[in-house]
């Protein structure tokens, strides 16, 4: 049974605003986190030459605004989930959709949490905490079961439209909640 985000608050688990001086912490969970994810579902080369370092120095200059991601004309709202413990635990990143046929105004564009963190409601509270219920499209990895069934929950479905990531050799889906 899931938490969802009022278990997750209970637990003690908090969203934020993310900030420069998270972006270190955000490059290791980001890097553990599709590891841990994509591992079958990516080329293993990919995955391993992740870098946390980089990650996080790429972090920062998102942060900072000094840097927008692949297809952004913005920065997103990114928020980061808090354990108890004050350890990153998570983050998701909402902005304007990135597609060039988008089917609704704002796109997911990222939701990690660190596998440990699986079922707690920390996911339900970066939802919650970065777009609700607002009709939203998000890109899955095609083959990532456990991602595309947490989205049906949130009542997403796949549109028909894939693409393949070049630089990460992945498939993926677009899946789009018109309203919940």
């Amino acid at each position: 049974m899931r938490a969802g985000a009022s278990g997750a608050r209970e637990a003690g688990f908090t969203a934020r605003a993310a900030t420069v001086a998270d972006a270190a912490e955000l490059g290791r969970i980001h890097v553990q986190i599709w590891r841990d994810t994509y591992r079958g579902l990516m080329s293993d080369t990919v995955l391993d030459e992740l870098d946390p370092v980089d990650r996080g120095e790429r972090w920062a200059q998102i942060l900072a605004g000094r840097l927008l991601p692949r297809g952004a004309h913005e920065p997103a709202l990114t928020r980061v989930a808090v354990a108890p413990s004050g350890e990153l635990v998570g983050f998701a990143s909402v902005g304007a959709s990135r597609d060039d046929d988008p089917p609704t105004e704002v796109e997911l564009w990222a939701l990690n949490v660190v596998a440990a963190q699986h079922g707690t409601g920390v996911a339900d509270l970066l939802v919650e905490e970065t777009h609700g219920d607002r009709a939203a499209s998000l890109w899955v990895a095609e083959g990532n079961g456990r991602a595309i069934a947490y989205y049906r929950r949130l009542g997403f479905e796949p549109d028909g439209t894939t693409r393949t990531d070049p630089g990460l050799g992945v498939r993926e889906l677009r899946m789009v909640r018109v309203s919940a």
